[in-house]
């Protein structure tokens, strides 16, 4: 089974490790009951490392991506995140993904867990009939991702970073440092709890991203710092669209 950067974290955490979709995460801490009741009033930290990303570089890179997802991508600006999704040429959804602007040719695109080798060879698939030239590329193994998420995640994280999160609206992101190591994203979105989860992009590698969750950790305390996995104990009761949300950090 595939490691995220944070697995020796949670075995020394006491994590119930399984089997999520090939990835050894944990399913649970203390207990799901506990967890759930501890996102809804406070806030949980989860590794969702298991996400992918894509990164697309160069000119065409937007007209390529225009081409291949159902938004508009010219639409992005800088700073400016996009729901989509990935389409086959009929029109059929290969997957939803969210395409972020980092520059004026410069993009990063997050997937799905699972789908992340369907979705990026269906991309190259695009790429190589389209005639491309632009850097494309998977670097879901170079980047790890931590989720905060529940009502009190945005009071808990905002003395970490020098990031106004309060001032940062729903698909806009800021490029910061949290909890001393730099951050390519910080954005926060409106959920099923309010404005509860906060997402960043951290360029560091694998010990910096141990270094940015144990900082959380510590600073949330017991009641507020319940860690987990993805889609596991308090993972769905606050998320976007009743999902997760990715708060990234570089591997390697």
């Amino acid at each position: 089974m595939k490691r995220t950067a944070l697995f020796e974290e949670h075995r020394k955490l006491g994590g119930r490790l399984v089997d999520f979709g090939g990835w050894e995460l944990p399913v649970q801490y203390t207990g799901v009951i506990d967890e759930h009741l501890a996102c809804r009033s406070a806030a949980g930290l989860f590794d969702v490392s298991h996400m992918g990303e894509i990164t697309a570089e160069g000119p065409g890179s937007m007209e390529f991506l225009d081409r291949i997802v159902s938004n508009d991508v010219s639409k992005i600006e800088i700073g400016m995140a996009q729901y989509s999704a990935l389409l086959r040429p009929d029109g059929g959804i290969v997957d939803d993904l969210i395409v972020y602007r980092r520059g004026p040719e410069k993009y990063f695109v997050v997937v799905n867990a699972s789908n992340t080798e369907k979705d990026f060879a269906w991309m190259e698939r695009a790429y190589r009939e389209g005639g491309s030239s632009f850097r494309l590329e998977n670097e879901s193994g170079k980047w790890a991702q931590i989720a905060i998420q529940g009502p009190l995640s945005e009071i808990i994280l905002e003395p970490l970073t020098p990031a106004r999160l309060s001032e940062v609206k729903t698909f806009l992101f800021s490029e910061r440092e949290v909890a001393g190591v730099q951050v390519l994203r910080v954005d926060v979105r409106e959920t099923v709890c309010g404005r509860a989860e906060v997402i960043g992009v951290v360029g560091v590698r694998s010990d910096g991203a141990r270094h940015g969750a144990g900082q959380r950790s510590r600073r949330n305390g017991r009641s507020e710092g319940r860690e987990s996995g993805g889609k596991r104990g308090g993972g769905d009761v606050c998320g976007f669209e009743g999902g997760e949300a990715e708060f990234v950090v570089r591997e390697r």
